[in-house]
């Protein structure tokens, strides 16, 4: 028969492991591809290759309206 303990560490392996999970779920999420252009909606400037924002504060802006509606 288990402890109060025993239960307590059981209970904590089971929340760690959730939330070890949750964490390589949100590391897999898919990004966006480069268009040609900053996906900023605010910005919409023409960029040169692959890439995403046109500067870092375009893609904090980005990443701050991801976050404002609930996605990672």
């Amino acid at each position: 028969m288990a402890d109060i303990i025993d239960q307590a560490n059981d209970t904590a392996d089971v929340l760690l492991a959730a939330s070890l999970r949750k964490q390589q779920q949100r590391g897999t999420s898919p990004t966006p591809m480069g268009i040609g252009m900053c996906i900023n909606p605010a910005c919409g400037e023409e960029i040169e290759g692959d890439g995403r924002w046109c500067s870092p504060a375009c893609r904090d802006e980005w990443e701050q309206g991801q976050r404002r509606k609930g996605r990672p």
